[in-house]
């Protein structure tokens, strides 16, 4: 009855389990599915490496992370991420990863200092992210101690708090969900993506709605809007926070 509607669980070694076993163990390995089919989920954000993108969960730069590992953990608590949220009736779309957010946490519009508690003091807490799952930082330390702060994060992540929404029942997601970035700058910087960068994400983006029961999807500026009439799907459009947008989007939302 416990799995009834959900599907079996088809984590290595459930299915051996009698039933017995299962039911006593029925939502320990429901959890561990979920996180597993999360896990998964990351497969589709593989891509061809190309100039003036970065691939947060799947390339690592010697000059800005810590090690070699830096990839897997953003892997892993993007799964967390997404695994707390699979219930979730929000998503909020965004236009691309920033060098300041997930392009070290893996998570869209969260930076470091969320992650790591160094934005308590605002009422951002580790937990509305990840859980009690420890958060991890993988930029290096001598550029920036504390890690990094994203303005959009710092917007973002308060006023879903105060709007009273459980922080597990809204996802932060992105039209092109990696980190395109001007290689005249270096990787350090941002850019708007281009139209076929929004195209690539676009399929991304419908496995997620696939995996997730969203009943309301809200574009966070032109470009998320433009990608959802698209592709058909309805969605409310607030201002972006960026850019002087901070207290209509605020006002909006």
């Amino acid at each position: 009855k416990r799995f009834k509607g959900m599907g079996e669980c088809r984590c290595p070694g459930f299915g051996s389990l009698s039933n017995q076993h299962r039911g006593q163990y029925g939502l320990i390995a429901t959890r561990h599915c979920r996180e597993s089919t999360m896990s998964s989920f990351t497969n589709y954000l593989k891509r061809e490496s190309s100039e003036g993108v970065t691939n947060p969960w799947y390339e690592w730069d010697k000059d800005f992370d810590a090690s070699e590992e830096s990839p897997a953990i953003r892997r892993r608590q993007l799964a967390r991420y997404l695994s707390m949220r699979k219930g979730a009736r929000f998503l909020l779309l965004g236009e691309a990863l920033g060098f300041q957010g997930g392009r070290f946490t893996g998570i869209a519009m969260t930076s470091e200092r969320i992650i790591l508690g160094k934005l308590a003091d605002r009422g951002i807490l580790p937990r509305h992210v990840l859980g009690e799952t420890p958060g991890v930082r993988t930029s290096r330390t001598d550029a920036k101690p504390d890690g990094y702060t994203e303005p959009t994060a710092s917007i973002v992540w308060p006023q879903v708090i105060d709007s009273r929404i459980d922080t597990s029942d809204i996802i932060f997601w992105n039209a092109f969900p990696w980190h395109p970035y001007d290689p005249r700058g270096g990787p350090l910087t941002n850019r708007k993506p281009s139209r076929q960068e929004v195209e690539e994400g676009g399929r991304v983006l419908d496995v997620l709605l696939r995996q997730h029961s969203i009943a309301t999807v809200i574009a966070m500026g032109k470009t998320a809007k433009g990608i959802l009439e698209e592709a058909g799907i309805p969605a409310t459009e607030v201002r972006h926070p960026a850019r002087g947008g901070a207290t209509e989007f605020r006002r909006q939302f």
